[in-house]
């Protein structure tokens, strides 16, 4: 897991872009450190959700650079949250 926290964070740190979209980080993650290069490579790589948690613990050393699609998607889900509850 280590090797994986460590391959994220350069990611992270050094493709900023990456902070804002999960599947651009696990594209990266697979064409850099598992040497994906067809669709069809992906199957026996890393695990996503591996890639995914480790950037939510990283999250705070390297936030999203754009926050403004993450709060109207959060507004947007509270909105459709409440329609749902009446």
């Amino acid at each position: 897991m280590d090797t994986i926290k460590s391959n994220v964070e350069y990611i992270l740190k050094w493709h900023p872009e990456t902070r804002d979209n999960d599947n651009d980080l696990i594209i990266q993650y697979w064409v850099k450190y598992d040497g994906a290069e067809l669709i069809y490579d992906i199957k026996y790589k890393t695990a996503a959700g591996s890639i995914l948690r480790m950037r939510r613990l990283l999250m705070k050393k390297y936030p999203p650079t754009n926050k403004e699609p993450r709060l109207r998607k959060e507004t947007e889900m509270k909105v459709f949250l409440k329609g749902e509850k009446q």
